[in-house]
């Protein structure tokens, strides 16, 4: 008899603690823990250690996360098995730690690929000053990242070429010199070409639907900063292939294979081959290290959108999975 009467003061307190599903220890802890894992696993999978180390990111950012995640999902399955008190905190908590987890691998891996493996990239990189466009040649800064060219280097815009894709992929030649000796190809297209002294055009500037193959008018990157000298390597593997494909036109152009037109143009005067023998890629820029630096500042801007996002969510997923199951009767 004293054991039934102490079950039932026992049920009776257990309802009375239990007449809200929002107790202000579990609710905090469904939101406080799972927040710092996503923000822990978010920041080893887009961060310095991922790049530089990637097995060793794995083991400390996934793994370990992935670990507390089975760890919580036991604990919460032991409590269910053994109806004890606390089995509503504990399903929750492993929910919001599973979607914790998953939501900061998912982030991370995109804010990765988005900006922080092109700032890392450009980081180890090399840095080159004073670079003459017209006299140095590509092989010479195959390492290059960023790049400062000499006074007076420029965008050869009317040299510009379009290869249309998907995209239309824009390349203009960057030289500190004119390509024709007598006016310019549209006033005198027969007039015979300046070799630069590097004999090659190896450096252009590229971009994608910024420029017009009519009105030969190249608008990519900072084409219209007068003060724009500089710049910066494409990295893009996906793009690459596209931009040589233009800079192979513009060299076919400008060195015909068909005999009629060689032959044609040799009237005027010597036919002329400008080559590009190891072409590199640029984004043409005022200051390179500025925007570098705006990879980074664009990562942190994302991880404080991505981790309050998350907050939010968090919030809403523990409140609304503590009332369900509230109802449903468990405790």
């Amino acid at each position: 008899m004293w054991d039934e009467a102490r079950q039932e003061t026992h049920q009776l307190l257990r309802k009375k603690e239990s007449r809200s599903p929002w107790e202000p220890i579990p609710v905090a802890t469904c939101i406080f823990w799972p927040v710092l894992l996503n923000a822990y696993v978010y920041c080893t999978v887009s961060g310095w250690l991922r790049f530089h180390h990637l097995w060793l990111a794995i083991i400390l950012g996934p793994l370990l996360g992935l670990l507390a995640c089975v760890a919580a999902s036991w604990a919460a399955r032991k409590r269910m098995r053994n109806v004890d008190n606390g089995m509503r905190t504990a399903l929750t908590f492993s929910i919001c730690l599973w979607l914790a987890f998953v939501v900061g691998m998912v982030a991370g891996d995109r804010s990765y690929w988005w900006y922080m493996t092109s700032f890392y990239t450009y980081q180890d990189l090399a840095t080159y000053n004073d670079i003459d466009p017209s006299a140095d040649q590509g092989q010479t800064y195959m390492d290059v990242g960023q790049i400062y060219f000499k006074e007076g280097s420029k965008l050869e815009r009317a040299e510009m070429m379009a290869y249309k894709s998907a995209l239309t992929y824009c390349v203009a030649p960057i030289t500190s010199q004119t390509f024709w000796n007598t006016g310019s190809e549209a006033i005198d297209p027969g007039g015979p070409m300046k070799i630069p002294e590097s004999g090659t055009v190896d450096f252009w500037a590229v971009g994608t639907d910024c420029c017009s193959a009519q009105d030969r008018s190249f608008n990519c990157g900072a084409a219209n900063n007068t003060n724009a000298r500089s710049g910066l390597r494409l990295l893009r593997d996906d793009a690459r292939p596209f931009y040589f494909l233009a800079v192979q036109e513009w060299v076919a152009k400008h060195c015909p294979v068909d005999d009629n037109t060689a032959s044609g143009r040799a009237k005027n005067a010597p036919l002329v081959c400008l080559p590009a023998r190891h072409p590199l890629l640029f984004y043409w820029v005022q200051d390179p290290l500025y925007e570098v630096d705006q990879y980074q500042v664009k990562a942190h801007s994302l991880f404080n959108l991505h981790v309050f996002t998350f907050c939010i969510l968090d919030i809403v997923v523990t409140l609304g999975a503590l009332w369900i199951l509230f109802r449903v009767g468990l405790k």
